[in-house]
């Protein structure tokens, strides 16, 4: 009930935060799809479904009993596929698919509003849930804690989305999400994914029979060992030293322990434990998706060298 009652007070504030935001010409539209603004007020609904997850996991453990403390999962493996299927492939997109113009502005106010209310969602479960320890067993904890990384793995998603913004809000409050499930690497190591994507050199690509127990060690300590000495030379060429503020590895695994110190002082043992569980869970569901996504690929060099 507090998540609810978070999440529909900031509405209101959040939707002005937002308004600065340059949102699609209705008439444009019209001429692209054929349709007014209400289709990509449809096709956004969608996205508004995540913000179910911590509305769940804490109304649910709340509530109490095995049903309630089981509604996350109902709700991650049951729910959301089965949403998803009703909802189809995209309103919006379908009709852009024969189009000359190919994007739909995600700038649009209806795209914003769900990433901003889940940073406010992320942030508010992850508090109820390291005080929650304090009063729960080992097993309990350890359950909770898995639920909660099902719920914060969208969070890499979303931070994902930010990272590629212009703007340095959206970028730092990519980073506050990251920083809470110990991936404050990603940006680093996503930008070099983007460049060796499908290539024997990437990381982050699962190669031809390699199973997820291989890939998912690879792709993590390959982005974390590359993510850090991208930034130490980087930082090297400019004659700083890689130990400063101005190496964003550093700052955000330096947040990521400040988070853990805190929670320490506050709930103790169990809070750091559910803490770093919760995150490794979220590490792991991103890292199953990508090799879902990436498994086989690969481009072939040219003769210049490149890759196709």
């Amino acid at each position: 009930m507090l998540c609810i009652a978070l999440l529909v007070a900031e509405v209101s504030a959040l939707g002005k935060a937002v308004l600065h935001k340059r949102v699609m010409d209705t008439e444009v539209e019209k001429r692209v799809t054929g349709e007014p603004l209400m289709s990509a007020k449809l096709y956004a609904l969608r996205y508004y479904i995540c913000l179910l997850g911590p509305i769940a996991l804490i109304s649910g453990w709340e509530l109490g009993g095995l049903p309630g403390r089981a509604a996350t999962l109902v709700l991650y493996e049951i729910v959301a596929p089965l949403a998803d299927i009703l909802l189809g492939s995209g309103i919006v997109g379908e009709k852009l698919a024969g189009n000359r113009v190919h994007r739909v502005s995600t700038d649009v106010i209806w795209f914003q509003i769900p990433l901003y209310l889940w940073v406010v969602a992320h942030g508010t479960m992850l508090l109820w849930m390291t005080s929650k320890t304090v009063a729960l067993r080992w097993f309990e904890i350890f359950c909770l804690s898995w639920a909660s990384g099902l719920v914060t793995s969208v969070s890499i998603a979303v931070a994902h989305e930010l990272l590629h913004r212009r703007s340095s809000v959206d970028r730092s409050l990519a980073s506050f999400l990251l920083s809470t499930v110990m991936f404050g690497h990603y940006r680093i190591a996503h930008n070099e994914h983007h460049r060796r994507v499908a290539t024997a050199e990437d990381f982050a690509t699962a190669r031809f029979n390699e199973t997820p127990y291989e890939f998912v060690p690879r792709s993590v300590f390959g982005g974390l060992i590359f993510s850090f000495l991208s930034e130490r030379n980087r930082l090297s060429a400019k004659g700083e030293a890689w130990c400063t503020l101005h190496n964003e590895f550093v700052v955000n695994w330096g947040m990521s322990i400040a988070f853990i110190g805190l929670i320490w002082l506050a709930c103790g043992i169990e809070g750091v434990v559910a803490f770093i569980c919760q995150a490794l869970v979220a590490i792991s569901v991103h890292e199953m998706t990508t090799y879902i996504e990436h498994y086989g690929l690969l481009r072939k060099r040219r003769e210049d060298g490149k890759y196709e």
